[in-house]
């Protein structure tokens, strides 16, 4: 067995590589610059190893004492973390059907996809477990760099800022573990030797405790003050940390006293948005890389002041392209070059359309109510026209389009994952838990209903915190939908079991509690011997 600190890098590619090789664009439009990870393939294995793996002859190894000296090797291990979150299959696929298809308004035609919705699977779930183990190798590329970054010639102040990425980025992770699994393994080194692979789990509190909430607290310390090329910068650190302790502050945990510290973080984001670099696009449509029709991919739009986090993506560069345009697009449609257009793996029930108000502009950004036939150019209307004419299907997605996407995996769009509207609809949730129905609940709602021409909130309304709870969740769904917040706000705030009492896919099963969280997958049962399964599974 093989040391597994060995970095299998070729000393050649390094060698050979720019010294700005982490900076290279893996998208140049002309009016913004895309974080590169063409990485010279140092998916550094950055600590990514199984036993299969270390079995193999590399045809040279770069030690890690000997890899971590100079700011080139800093990029490039920050890179190898970047890099792994915009390859992993998390994105295309397994966080669409770990966390927006158990949604309250989603609904596939594939029985397999449908599945999702009742829970019909085990712990041996490809997703499940491809979820944990994506999570876990670039967890272990944080941790390397966050050992071996100190050693590195640098001033403090850049080695911080380097290390501060690392840490965001692993809180981020952890945050995803938890909120899925909850107890999960408390990994603060990286595993370099097979012993330190089996770790019993720890106890969610102690993740937060522990992990996430001291990596957000350095990092809002360190991180630089606006970022280049989409990494993150610092206001990404309050930002998550008042989405972590709103978290807390739910199910299961529920513990109230963190609802004081999301506030202070959401306000530390809100008020000093413009330090940041941060500002809400003047429009909805803005926000989102489609044309003004709704039927072109604009690549202008991405990188746009809104957005905290977003996953970058590119058809150019292989490994580096969405599969949303091609799996959750319409059939028959232009929305793609691909086969036959897209799957259709997902849709919304009609209700989500015709929540919105008949002037809200989120309403057709974000749902098709029609579409042109790719061939003949006849207009298909949900729920008339086929193929579109089956509304227990549900309505499609329109905020991934990319008529250039001639594969089913290499889609140019960006996930958008975190963004500025959210830290305002966390903090009129916050002020509500906290204070009840208010003018600062409201105003905090108005600022994203008055940017989608929606009405404003009805201030006159007799709202209970219970009732306006309810409808800032529903404006979150108005707002957020398929950008990867489902089934998170809905176990914090006890809806799981609402889903199927609504959702025409989940009254097909029957509610359990063990849906609060999923199995731990059967990889990481039968290779640790100190690990356990979740209740119920």
């Amino acid at each position: 067995m093989k040391r597994t600190n060995e970095i299998l890098v070729h000393k050649t590619m390094i060698k050979n590589s720019n010294p700005y090789m982490a900076l290279l664009n893996i998208k140049n439009n002309n009016s913004m610059k895309k974080l590169s990870v063409k990485l010279l393939t140092l998916i550094l294995a950055l600590g990514i190893f199984s036993c299969s793996d270390l079995k193999e002859e590399p045809y040279s190894t770069v030690t890690t004492a000997s890899f971590f000296k100079t700011s080139e090797d800093a990029e490039i291990a920050i890179n190898g973390i970047y890099h792994g979150v915009h390859t992993i299959g998390f994105y295309r696929q397994q966080g669409v059907f770990t966390i927006m298809m158990p949604g309250m308004f989603t609904v596939s035609r594939s029985a397999t996809v449908r599945n999702r919705m009742t829970y019909n699977f085990d712990a041996s779930d490809a997703q499940i477990n491809q979820t944990w183990r994506s999570h876990f190798d670039i967890i272990n590329r944080c941790n390397m760099a966050i050992k071996y970054l100190p050693g590195v010639d640098l001033s403090d102040e850049q080695k911080n800022a380097y290390i501060a990425e690392a840490r965001w980025m692993r809180a981020y992770l952890y945050f995803n573990l938890v909120r899925l699994y909850g107890d999960v393994p408390k990994r603060f080194t990286p595993t370099e030797v097979e012993e330190q692979a089996y770790l019993a789990r720890s106890p969610m509190l102690e993740i937060y405790d522990e992990i996430i909430i001291p990596d957000l607290e350095f990092a809002a310390q360190n991180l630089p003050i606006q970022g280049i090329d989409g990494r993150v910068a610092r206001g990404a650190a309050p930002f998550l940390l008042g989405k972590v302790y709103l978290t807390m502050a739910g199910k299961p945990l529920e513990d109230a006293s963190k609802l004081a510290l999301a506030k202070t973080n959401l306000e530390e984001v809100i008020n000093n948005q413009g330090e940041y670099g941060y500002s809400l696009m003047p429009r909805y449509i803005d926000v989102f890389s489609i044309s003004e029709d709704r039927t072109q991919f604009d690549g202008s739009k991405e990188l746009n002041a809104e957005l905290i986090f977003s996953v970058q993506q590119s058809q150019s560069i292989p490994v580096h392209g969405n599969a949303m345009s091609y799996s959750y697009g319409a059939l028959q449609s232009k929305w793609t070059s691909f086969n036959a257009g897209g799957q259709y793996l997902i849709g919304f029930m009609e209700e989500l359309y015709n929540a919105y108000d008949v002037a809200d502009e989120r309403k057709d950004v974000n749902l098709a109510i029609e579409y042109e036939h790719r061939s003949n150019g006849r207009i298909l209307r949900f729920g008339v026209n086929p193929p579109y004419h089956l509304k227990e299907r549900g309505m499609v997605q329109n905020k991934y389009i990319d008529p250039d996407q001639n594969q089913c995996c290499n889609g140019d769009p960006d996930f958008i994952i975190y963004r500025l509207a959210d830290a305002y609809l966390m903090l009129a949730e916050v002020e509500n838990e906290l204070n009840g129905p208010s003018a600062v609940v409201y105003d905090n709602l108005d600022v994203i209903l008055a940017r989608a021409n929606a009405p404003l909130i009805d201030r006159a309304a007799a709202w209970t915190t219970e009732t306006l709870r309810d409808e800032i969740w529903m404006e979150r769904v108005k707002e957020l939908n398929f950008e990867f917040h489902d089934i998170f706000d809905l176990r914090r705030l006890g809806k799981v079991k609402d889903v199927f009492e609504f959702n025409i896919n989940a009254q097909e099963g029957t509610y359990d509690p063990s849906y609060e969280l999923y199995p731990i997958p059967t990889q990481e049962i039968d290779r640790n011997e100190n690990s356990s399964q979740n209740p119920g599974w």
